[in-house]
C-alpha cells in the first residue's frame, strides 16, 4: 500500500512539473505582443499564427518552460513594416530579439530595447532604422551577439565606440554600412572585447586609423575580420600575427600601403584572404607557404611584384584546397608553366593586367573545376588549341584579350563548356568566324574585336537574342548586311561593330540598347526613326554614307552623353532640342550637309569620346 501511495505521489509531482512546463504565456506579455502586432503591417502574413491564449505557440515566439516568460522573439526575414509599439518593453525576460530584414520607416532604434538587461542576442540588421545608435546599448552587458548592419536608406550613426567597449561578452559584432566617421576610438574599443570571434565593419566610413596604434591586442579569439571599403590609410598591423584563430581576413579597399608583413604566415587557420584594391607593394612573403588551408586569395589591384612562377612554386605548394586565386592588376612577371598543376581545386583564376609572358601550357586543361579563367592584358604568346580546354566542362568565363595569342580551334569543334562571357579581343582568331560559338546557348558577352576575322557575318550570331547583352566585333574585315531589325535581341545593351565593311541600313534597335557604335562602315539609308532605349548614352555612326535628316527621337535620349554622326551625307537644319540639364557632353555633326545656326544649347564638333 505504501508503494502505491509513493507511485501516486510521484505521478502527481510529474503532472505538476509537466503542467508547469507547458503553461500558457503570461497575460501581460501576450498583451504586449498583441499590441506590437496591431501597430505593424505584415504583408507576407507571417504573423497569422498569433491567435489564441497561449502566445508561446505563436510563430517566432519562445517561452521559458519553467517560468512561462517570453525569452525569444525571432522575427527575422518577416518583412514587417510600420511602427514598433513600445509595449514590447513588457517582455522583461527577453534573451533573444531578432527583428531584422524589415522596414520600420527610418526611425531611430527604440531606446526601450536598451532596457532588456537579460538580452544575449540582438539582431536589428536591415530593418530600416536610422539616426544615432543609442549609447544605452552599452547597458546590455550580457550581449554576445549584436548586428546593426544595414545597407541602403538612411544610415545609423555611431559617434563614439565607448558603449561598445562595455559589451565584454560579445562574440559577434556587425556594424557594417553604419556611419562611423566620428568613431576615432573604434579600434581601442574593440580591443576591450576579449571574447570577440566575428567583427564586421564593412563600408562603415571608418576614420583613417593607424592600425599599429594598438601595440597589444586582446581580441585574439577573432576568427573573422571584415573591414572592406574603409579608407584606413594604414599599413597591415604587426599584431595580426596574434590572431592565430583567424579564418577570414577581408580588408579590400582599405587604403592599405606598405608590404605584406612576414607575420601573415602565422595565420595558419586562414581560409579566406582578401586584400585587393589597396596600395600594397613588394613580393608575396615566403611565410605564405604556411597558409595551407587557404581556399580564397584576392590580392588584385595592388602594386605587388616578383616572378609569379617562382612565388607560386615556393609559396603555394600545399594549397591543394585553393579555389580562388585573384592576382589581377599587379606587376607580376613570369609564366604559367610548372605551377598551376599544384592547385587541382582551382575554380577562379584571374591573372589579368600583369606583365606575364610565355605560352599558355596545355596543363591548364587539368584544372577540371575551373569556371573563371582570365589572363587578359598580359604579353602571352603562342597557340591555344582544343587540348587546352578539353577537360574544362565547367568553364563559363574565358578572357584572353590583349595578348599575342593565336586561337586555333577547329571549325567542327564542339566545346565541353557553356560560356557566359567570352573575351578574345586582339587575339588572332580568324580568318573565319568561329563556328563553335553556335553551341554556346548561355552566352551573354562576346568580344571578338580585332581578331582578324574576314568575310560575312553569319546569320546565326543573332540566334543568341534571348541571352546576348554585349557584342563587340570591331576592327575586323566583316562584310554583309545587318538585319533590318534587332528588336528580338531584348537583352542587348552594347553593340560595337565599328571599323568593318558592313553595308545596308542601320537596323531598328531593341529598347534595351545603351551603347551603339557602327562607325567606319559602309552603311546607307536613313537614320532610324527611333533609337530604342531612352537610356542610350553612347551613339556613334560616323564615317558612313547615311543620308536624310536627324530624327527628333534623338532629342528624347535623356541619358545620352555622346552623339557622333560626323562624315555622313546628312542634311537639313541642325536640331536645337537638347535640354540644358541633359547629360550630353559631346556632339559631332561635322562633314555633313547641314544648314542653319549652331544650336545655343551645345557646342557642335567637340572631340568625340574614344571608343571604350
Amino acid at each position: 500500500m505504501n508503494g502505491l501511495l509513493l507511485l501516486t505521489a510521484l505521478a502527481l509531482c510529474c503532472l505538476v512539473v509537466s503542467t508547469r512546463e507547458i503553461s500558457a504565456c503570461i497575460t501581460t506579455e501576450r498583451d504586449a505582443l498583441a499590441a506590437f502586432n496591431g501597430s505593424i503591417s505584415d504583408p507576407d502574413g507571417r504573423l497569422r499564427s498569433w491567435q489564441g491564449e497561449n502566445c508561446c505557440n505563436w510563430g517566432g515566439v519562445s517561452c521559458s518552460k519553467k517560468t512561462g516568460h517570453v525569452v525569444k522573439l525571432d522575427l527575422g526575414e518577416y518583412s514587417l513594416k510600420g511602427e514598433i509599439n513600445p509595449s514590447l518593453a513588457g517582455l522583461t525576460r527577453l534573451v533573444h530579439l531578432n527583428i531584422s530584414h524589415s522596414d520600420f520607416g527610418g526611425v531611430p532604434i527604440p531606446e526601450f530595447i536598451c532596457s532588456f538587461n537579460m538580452l544575449k542576442y540582438l539582431d536589428l540588421s536591415h530593418a530600416g532604422f536610422s539616426g544615432t545608435a543609442p549609447q544605452q546599448l552599452g547597458n546590455l552587458s550580457r550581449l554576445s551577439y549584436l548586428d546593426l548592419g544595414s545597407f541602403g536608406g538612411s544610415a545609423i550613426t555611431v559617434d563614439s565606440f565607448h558603449w561598445v567597449s562595455k559589451l565584454t561578452f560579445l562574440r559577434y559584432l556587425d556594424l557594417s554600412w553604419l556611419y562611423l566617421a566620428a568613431s576615432s576610438d573604434w579600434l581601442q574599443a574593440v580591443n576591450m572585447l576579449p571574447l570577440l570571434e566575428v567583427l564586421r565593419l564593412n563600408d562603415a566610413s571608418l576614420p583613417a586609423t593607424d592600425l599599429n596604434s594598438v601595440s597589444h591586442v586582446n581580441f585574439t579569439a577573432l576568427k573573422l575580420l571584415h573591414l572592406q571599403s574603409n579608407n584606413l590609410n594604414s599599413s597591415l598591423p604587426n599584431w595580426i600575427k596574434k590572431l592565430t584563430a583567424l579564418s577570414e581576413l577581408d580588408m579590400t579597399s582599405c587604403g592599405l600601403s606598405g608590404m605584406i608583413p612576414d607575420e601573415l604566415g602565422k595565420l595558419t587557420s586562414l581560409e579566406l584572404m582578401r586584400l585587393g584594391d589597396n596600395k600594397l607593394k613588394g613580393e608575396i612573403p615566403r611565410s605564405a607557404s604556411m597558409l595551407c588551408n587557404l581556399v580564397q586569395i584576392n590580392l588584385s589591384q595592388n602594386r605587388l611584384s616578383g616572378d609569379i612562377a617562382e612565388a607560386a612554386m615556393n609559396l603555394f605548394p600545399c594549397m591543394k584546397w585553393l579555389q580562388i586565386l585573384d592576382l589581377a592588376g599587379n606587376n607580376f612577371i613570369g609564366n604559367l608553366s610548372g605551377w598551376l598543376e599544384g592547385m587541382p581545386s582551382l575554380r577562379v583564376l584571374d591573372l589579368s593586367g600583369n606583365t606575364l609572358s610565355g605560352v599558355v601550357p596545355t596543363s591548364i586543361g587539368n584544372l577540371s573545376r575551373l569556371t573563371y579563367f582570365d589572363i587578359s592584358f598580359n604579353t602571352f604568346n603562342g597557340t591555344l588549341s582544343e587540348l587546352h580546354f578539353a577537360n574544362l566542362s565547367r568553364l563559363d568565363n574565358l578572357d584572353l584579350a590583349s595578348n599575342s595569342l593565336k586561337i586555333a580551334f577547329k571549325q567542327s569543334w564542339v566545346p565541353p563548356f557553356q560560356l557566359v562571357n567570352l573575351g578574345l579581343h586582339d587575339c588572332l582568331l580568324g580568318p573565319k568566324f568561329p563556328t563553335w560559338l553556335q553551341s554556346q546557348t548561355r552566352i551573354e558577352m562576346i568580344d571578338l574585336g580585332g581578331a582578324g576575322i574576314r568575310g560575312a557575318l553569319p546569320d546565326w550570331i543573332w540566334n543568341f537574342s534571348s541571352s546576348i547583352t554585349s557584342l563587340n566585333v570591331s576592327a575586323n574585315s566583316i562584310t554583309g548586311k545587318l538585319p533590318a531589325s534587332l528588336e528580338q535581341s531584348k537583352m542587348l545593351t552594347t553593340l560595337i561593330m565599328r571599323a568593318n565593311q558592313l553595308e545596308g541600313s542601320v537596323p531598328i534597335l531593341p529598347t534595351s540598347i545603351q551603347k551603339l557604335d557602327l562607325s567606319h562602315n559602309n552603311l546607307l539609308g536613313l537614320l532610324p526613326q527611333r533609337f530604342g532605349n531612352k537610356e542610350l548614352y553612347y551613339l556613334s555612326l560616323s564615317h558612313n554614307y547615311i543620308s536624310g535628316v536627324i530624327t527628333t527621337d534623338l532629342c528624347n535620349m535623356i541619358s545620352v552623353e555622346l552623339i557622333d554622326l560626323s562624315n555622313n551625307n546628312l542634311s537639313g537644319e541642325l536640331p536645337n532640342c537638347w535640354l540644358k540639364n541633359s547629360k550630353l557632353l559631346a556632339i559631332d555633326f561635322s562633314s555633313n550637309n547641314f544648314w542653319g545656326e549652331v544650336p545655343a544649347t551645345r557646342i557642335i564638333c567637340q572631340e568625340a569620346y574614344r571608343n571604350g
